[in-house]
């Protein structure tokens, strides 16, 4: 679990924006399996002024985006940010959302937001939490103590022949599979 606070931030340009701050928290957490960022905005601590921010700056949005270009690529933007100035610049005075799989159900809670960031089913089995759990499940022999950190890190696996990178697998003909939002 990871949890940031933004306290009092101003609006760009910050310098003419010093008493117009908003402060709100993000919680990313995770079970290894399903992935949520929460969001909660103080009540009455959003305070931007859309007139008072740069007249090229981007609108405020809430949501989420994976960040790949792709065509599959994994975004949601709440519909407060269609609405008026009034609405969009004070999520802390609406009722957030629950948004799982792109669906918002509506989370009667003013200022909070809940996000499930990935799409996985509940057969879904992470494979490095499925490795150290085979791991801890062995037995106790002696030689333990010398077997490499379940999985291997980058560099490991870089001295490691048992791996390769992939322009070697290109190079002996074999094709890189595709993956969905790369």
């Amino acid at each position: 679990m990871l949890k940031i606070t933004w306290e009092k931030v101003p609006a760009v340009p910050a310098i003419s924006n010093l008493h117009n701050t908003n402060t709100f928290q993000a919680v990313l957490a995770t079970d290894g399996i399903k992935t949520f960022c929460l969001i909660q905005f103080e009540d009455g601590m959003m305070l931007w002024r859309p007139e008072s921010r740069h007249p090229h700056a981007n609108k405020a949005l809430i949501g989420y985006h994976s960040g790949t270009k792709s065509s599959n690529r994994f975004f949601y933007n709440d519909r407060i940010t269609t609405q008026s100035n009034r609405v969009r610049y004070r999520p802390d005075e609406n009722n957030g959302k629950i948004v799982v799989g792109g669906v918002a159900k509506d989370m009667n809670a003013k200022g909070r937001w809940a996000f499930r960031l990935e799409s996985n089913s509940e057969a879904f089995t992470n494979p490095r939490k499925a490795c150290l759990n085979w791991y801890e499940r062995e037995s106790f022999p002696f030689y333990r103590w010398f077997n490499r950190p379940c999985p291997c890190s980058w560099l490991q696996g870089r001295f490691d022949f048992a791996y390769t990178s992939g322009h070697r697998i290109r190079r002996n003909g074999f094709k890189e599979p595709d993956v969905p939002g790369e």
